[in-house]
């Protein structure tokens, strides 16, 4: 019920202290949540109540204004508070408790007739003398338009109200052989989770054209009017900021989320519970998919980065794995401990019209392209360090498994006889980009449905190197003799050692480095955006501790790495970091090398670099830690001429950016982007575009007010420029 309080108290139409009984019966008050989607039929959900009367009420619902402008609304059709309430409403309607909730299907006739209209509900007065009141929210949300004329993917928002918003995007995502390119996101109405709203999703092969899945195209920036929205939640239904895109063995794809899930009886009071849902495009429709049957709330509410609580959930989004078998992870903190699935991997039964956990366990699934197992971390990586008597708050482990490339591969070949060049392999479409002295050059080569690896040698002994790839799974491999698409010249199966390969992951690693290694540190868990005191107790605004008591906020940063050949774990310290935030540092393994970002035991930001089992090498940065919670994270990538970029510590702060000559620390020096829209930057991510464009995004100016900008970057001229000019999304 603690969720229930929390929103009703932020949405009551009079703020203040509780009511109490009253003798006579007093104004009709109440509010709209919202509307509901279950399965094709929509629901209009709320309250509405005569004060000191303990009576279900009769509510009416108009289109386009209420019964008391003018023009007057429309009216449409009638309902009736039949539910029990919650004891926050029992309480504002003073007469103890009583059916006062309505969940009120709409008919289809008033979608075709007043589709895209606001609604207007009012409540009925049970005793004479009091105006049959508007409940709060009339006028905010419009109706939908019949899912025949506006089907999941390509409706628009039904939020209608004027405030500024931003919205919050996923990562964008590619199955393999498929050349749509999926990004999701989520609206945000002000700086508090509670406001987001309309889970979307929308396709492009290039990242400047997109459409919605019904094949319209959509006019950039991305709005609110926008026909892009899978699931039409409204705003305080419990949906997070992390909606991601993942896809199934057939290459569908499937969007994760969570959201409430409101059961009303005229029994018993409302039961609120946060379950995990996955939408996945079915031929050309969405279809919604509940996964979980969880017995708490997780409930949402404030801005910054949310602490963990007892009822706090998390999810993964559904993963391939080399044998076909379609993944996803739960985990679910302390509370629930009945309902299921159970944290961990599980295997879902993804075939056909099907999408639901099954009873088998997926913790022993390999999801990533080398099969060869790799042996659990030694106990000793996780022993955690010896703090402070008297400390408060206990560090948490973080293990970081490090980003490697897999989407967009950089390979390097002689390939016009006078020198190295870039060259990058795109797994996805098995797309080769090479640069050549006359300019770039573009083929594919091999078949679609499998995730191969490149390979660059000189297969044919000519002095000139040329292309190739190979399956990871079954080493079998494709070569060409030439610098272009077609059949292959040479194949065959296991031996890739002897093939003379200069240049591939087969080449660089035996094992996926991914599971090889993992970064080791220790941090304090976010308090929302504020820090901890000396004594390691949450504080509720800034106080300078790190100057007052630094070596109480530091953590040995080790790397832990597993050597194929002596099949042992081995560590590496890179050195003492500070932990006293949850801003995560970066680690990425890039072919032989190892790369972490992470702030020093002085917060400033520092970049180690070591050339396989090498001594670490490093270069302390012109920039020391300004935040306190996740948003400061840092990030990292390398590009196609092996250059490496880096950029972060960024919550609402002009845009900071470092960039390297190769592979060495001590090149590391601040450069300029573009230079503009560029002074409140939060969220900064590297990536590639389907087409293997170097990309960078981050979002301009604040939460529930911000604009998402997309820069690309020339490996030929050094140079970043916008992908395009208006902004991705608009407000």
């Amino acid at each position: 019920m603690q969720r229930l309080l929390v929103v009703f108290a932020l949405l009551l139409p009079v703020p203040g202290a509780a009511q109490s009984l009253l003798a006579t019966p007093g104004e009709v008050i109440g509010q709209l949540d919202g509307l509901v989607l279950e399965g094709d039929q929509y629901f209009l959900d709320g309250w509405a109540c005569q004060q000191g009367a303990a009576a279900s009420l009769k509510i009416h619902v108009y289109a386009g204004a209420s019964a008391y402008d003018e023009p007057r609304g429309q009216f449409m059709f009638e309902g009736a508070s039949r539910f029990l309430a919650e004891p926050a409403v029992d309480e504002r309607c003073g007469a103890g408790s009583g059916r006062y909730r309505f969940h009120v299907a709409i008919p289809e006739h008033v979608l075709a007739a007043a589709g895209g209209q606001p609604v207007y509900v009012h409540g009925l007065r049970v005793v004479d003398g009091v105006r049959n009141t508007a409940l709060v929210n009339s006028g905010r949300i419009r109706f939908p338009r019949p899912l025949a004329d506006a089907p999941r993917g390509c409706m628009a928002s039904l939020w209608t109200d004027a405030a500024e918003r931003n919205a919050y995007p996923s990562g964008n995502a590619q199955g393999q052989g498929q050349p749509w390119v999926y990004m999701a996101w989520v609206w945000r109405e002000t700086p508090a989770v509670e406001t987001n709203h309309s889970v979307s999703v929308a396709r492009s092969q290039d990242l400047v054209n997109w459409y919605n899945t019904c094949g319209e195209k959509l006019a950039l920036p991305l709005t609110t009017a926008s026909r892009s929205v899978v699931d039409p939640i409204q705003t305080n239904q419990g949906v997070l900021n992390n909606v991601n895109v993942g896809f199934d063995a057939e290459g569908r794809p499937i969007l994760t989320y969570q959201k409430y899930k409101a059961v009303y009886s005229e029994t018993q009071r409302p039961v609120w519970t946060t379950q995990v849902y996955n939408a996945r495009l079915e031929g050309t429709s969405w279809t919604i998919h509940e996964m979980t049957a969880w017995k708490t709330q997780h409930v949402l509410e404030g801005g910054g980065s949310l602490p963990r609580t007892p009822t706090s959930v998390s999810y993964s989004v559904p993963r391939v794995t080399n044998t076909g078998a379609v993944v996803q992870s739960f985990s679910r903190a302390d509370a629930d401990t009945a309902g299921s699935p159970a944290s961990g991997n599980w295997t879902l039964s993804a075939a056909g019209p099907a999408l639901a956990v099954t009873s088998t366990p997926g913790a022993s699934i390999d999801y990533d392209t080398f099969t060869r197992p790799v042996p659990a971390l030694p106990p000793e990586a996780r022993v955690q360090e010896t703090r402070a008597a008297g400390w408060v708050t206990p560090f948490s482990l973080r293990l970081l498994r490090p980003r490697v490339q897999k989407e967009a591969i950089v390979i390097r070949g002689n390939w016009d006889g006078d020198g190295n060049r870039a060259g990058l392999f795109l797994p996805k479409t098995r797309t080769f980009l090479l640069q050549r002295r006359d300019g770039p050059q573009r083929f594919s080569f091999g078949p679609a449905t499998t995730p191969f690896f490149p390979l660059v040698g000189d297969w044919n002994q000519d002095g000139l190197p040329t292309i190739g790839i190979v399956d990871p799974v079954t080493e079998r491999y494709y070569l060409r003799d030439s610098l272009e698409g077609g059949t292959a010249d040479v194949s065959g199966t296991g031996g890739i050692a002897a093939l003379g390969a200069t240049d591939g992951p087969m080449v660089w690693d035996t094992q996926d480095p991914s599971l090889t290694n993992y970064l080791r540190w220790e941090s304090l868990p976010t308090n929302r955006d504020q820090p901890y005191d000396c004594s390691g107790r949450p504080l509720t605004a800034y106080q300078p501790s790190e100057t007052t008591c630094p070596e109480k906020f530091l953590t040995e940063l080790v790397l832990w790495r597993y050597d194929p050949i002596t099949k042992a774990w081995r560590s590496s310290r890179v050195d003492r970091a500070w932990g006293g935030s949850s801003a995560a540092f970066d680690f990425v393994v890039f072919k032989r090398h190892q790369l972490v970002a992470y702030y020093d035991a002085d917060r400033r930001v520092k970049i180690a670099i070591r050339d396989g089992e090498g001594p670490w090498s490093y270069k302390v940065l012109d920039d020391q830690f300004k935040g306190w919670d996740s948003h400061n994270y840092l990030t990292l990538e390398v590009d196609d001429n092996h250059d490496v970029h880096l950029s972060g510590d960024l919550h609402g702060h002009p845009l900071t950016y470092w960039r390297s000559r190769g592979l060495v620390a001590s090149s590391f020096a601040r450069q300029p982007m573009v230079g503009a829209l560029e002074t409140r930057a939060t969220y900064p991510r590297f990536y590639r575009s389907p087409r293997g464009d170097f990309l960078f995004k981050y979002r301009q100016g604040a939460s529930g007010d911000g604009e998402w900008i997309i820069n690309r970057y020339d490996v030929r001229t050094f140079r970043w420029s916008r992908l395009f000019e208006q902004p991705l999304f608009g407000r």
